[in-house]
């Protein structure tokens, strides 16, 4: 994500009902403070112990009655554990995708994915179309 993104939902929209945003944010938040708040609320509820970063699922299986065996690895490591319930929220947007156009291969410049935009510093002095 871009360094000055905000969020285009509003933060009565946007916060759990049990944990509100701060009321010193404006309206729409900026993405640290977004960031910030979902570290508040993991804190505040005990949750970190449950939550795994930098590891990819390989698979999900129904184990016992009701139960699921749940496959992943994080570096090196692969374990498999039994859970009551699993949530996939697997991220629409998660592989950008460019369209096929007349012309890329042979276009000289550069492409680039939305995905990939931090700021404009890499663009300065460039002459640039985006599309859309």
């Amino acid at each position: 994500m871009y360094r000055s993104l905000r969020t285009n939902t509003s933060k009565q929209t946007l916060a759990f009902s049990d944990f509100p945003l701060p009321e010193s944010l404006s309206d729409f938040p900026h993405n640290t403070d977004v960031l910030q708040y979902l570290q508040n609320y993991a804190s505040h509820f005990g949750l970190q112990q449950y939550i795994r970063l930098n590891t990819v699922v390989q698979s999900v299986e129904p184990a016992d009655q009701w139960k699921w065996n749940v496959c992943a690895r994080t570096g090196e490591t692969t374990t498999t554990e039994t859970f009551a319930a699993v949530i996939v929220c697997s991220g629409r947007d998660r592989y950008p995708m460019l369209p096929n156009i007349p012309g890329f291969e042979t276009f000289s410049g550069e492409i680039l994915h939305s995905s990939s935009y931090k700021g404009p510093e890499d663009f300065a002095g460039k002459d640039v179309i985006v599309a859309g």
